[in-house]
């Protein structure tokens, strides 16, 4: 567990490639306890850093950090996705490490017969849970960084890996999509999550992510195990290079290939690390 480090609830980057309006990623991260100034440390890493831990200071940094949270989406300390909920939250089944309040957490979903092959063919490792109540919950995952992604509207859309997506509002729609071209070619990552409508998504990523555009005349190709999460104006194809594989002289995840070229313009984010999912 761990997560964090990509956004916050605050103030937004927007990649709007070619005056198509695509979702606004929150960039702001709470770095600590919420400002502690005059010498304080605004973290404990920060406070062994200054010569010790008295249990006062490490109290009064509590004290700080409970007051530093408010009725946004944001990341905190950069491995925490901090959620203020109030009525329904999906999250990733396993990603919930503290809450205050009154939370319960059912596991599945819902019905539909695309959320079910979530389950079925990424494994039980990205199923989702309901997390419903009120209070604060923070959640994690597997020390990821974490980008929140703000939808707008109808017309806003993103499509996620199984594996990366940590967390949505209740507000959105969401249905599993297969990539195209890629029946029989490999086994994980191939089913998606596309997410649309009006409110937030929070992914996870290995490592900085990196943000590309494309769309037609911006064509790119990635790999499917590095491949986060893409626009919903986006339409990849899953094409095997066996160029790449004489060169290997061995099957390996570059063979196939995510090949963005549009139909309308959009973005891609990458991490810089293969993950692969696991069925449990």
């Amino acid at each position: 567990r761990g997560g964090g480090g990509g956004g916050g609830g605050g103030g937004g980057v927007s990649p709007r490639p070619a005056a198509t309006a695509q979702p606004s990623f929150a960039a702001t991260s709470s770095a600590g306890g919420g400002g502690g100034g005059g010498g304080h440390a605004d973290n404990l890493l920060e406070m062994a850093e200054l010569g010790g831990l008295s249990m006062a200071d490490i109290a009064a940094l509590a004290e700080r950090t409970a007051t530093h949270f408010g009725s946004q989406w944001r990341v905190h300390e950069n491995y925490f996705l901090y959620i203020p909920v109030n009525g329904m939250v999906y999250v990733k089944r396993g990603g919930m490490v503290a809450y205050t309040g009154s939370i319960k957490f059912e596991r599945g979903s819902g019905g539909g017969f695309s959320q079910k092959l979530m389950k079925s063919f990424t494994g039980e490792g990205v199923s989702m849970m309901k997390c419903k109540g009120e209070g604060q919950l923070f959640v994690a995952d597997d020390n990821k960084n974490i980008v929140i992604i703000n939808l707008s509207g109808s017309d806003d859309s993103i499509v996620v890996n199984g594996n990366d997506l940590l967390a949505f509002e209740e507000s959105l729609t969401w249905k599993v999509t297969m990539m195209k071209g890629a029946s029989g070619m490999m086994s994980g990552g191939l089913f998606n999550v596309k997410i649309s409508g009006a409110g937030k998504v929070a992914v996870g990523t290995v490592g900085k992510p990196l943000l590309m555009r494309a769309g037609p005349g911006h064509q790119i190709a990635t790999d499917p195990q590095c491949t986060v999460a893409w626009s919903g104006t986006l339409d990849p194809k899953l094409k095997a290079d066996v160029s790449i594989k004489s060169v290997l002289g061995k099957a390996s995840g570059e063979e196939f290939q995510m090949k963005f070229n549009g139909p309308g313009d959009g973005f891609v984010i990458v991490q810089p690390y293969e993950e692969i999912n696991h069925a449990q």
